[in-house]
């Protein structure tokens, strides 16, 4: 089952399939589509997060993934070119953004497999899918795929921003 078909909502406020297809082409629009349909995608999130809520406690290690999957998604993550976010210096992390997305495999196909062999995790008050590759976690704001535009990565064990920046300078 794809998470996306748990968390289709009937609301009337939707945008249809050609103005979703339109935004996808126009590589850069999904700004104009995720303020157009704010209210909506808010809802969306909340019932994503509903879901996330059964799964209850997990462990902090991924779901068993077929070999070949994890393979894909560790070369596909680890080729990105990675952006250390300033806003959050208590939470040290970088982020690599889907309109400058390097490689053979496409953004949405990692973003789904997160979702599906990632474990879920509590940051402050939400609940996020998180998909761990070697010293690094990775996750997306739990947005539906047409509106999610990024994926962060931190390291798992924590790290103060200036010693996090010193870590992965080079990476």
């Amino acid at each position: 089952m794809n998470l996306n078909d748990t968390i289709i909502s009937s609301d009337n406020n939707e945008p249809s399939e050609a103005e979703i297809q339109s935004c996808i082409d126009e590589r850069g629009d999904r700004d104009r589509l995720w303020e157009k349909y704010r209210p909506f995608y808010e809802k969306k999130r909340k019932k994503y997060e509903e879901y996330l809520r059964r799964f209850g406690s997990m462990d902090q290690n991924n779901r068993e993934t077929p070999y070949e999957i994890s393979e894909k998604i560790k070369n596909a993550l680890l080729q990105q070119e990675y952006i250390i976010a300033k806003t959050l210096p208590h939470n040290p992390h970088q982020y690599c953004l889907r309109k400058k997305w390097i490689g053979d495999t496409p953004f949405v196909e990692i973003v789904n497999i997160m979702r599906e062999y990632g474990y879920v995790e509590l940051f402050y008050t939400r609940l996020y899918m998180v998909y761990n590759i070697g010293e690094f976690k990775y996750w997306t704001m739990g947005y539906p795929i047409e509106v999610t535009t990024l994926i962060n990565r931190t390291t798992i064990k924590k790290y103060s921003y200036d010693d996090f920046c010193y870590l992965v300078r080079d990476l």
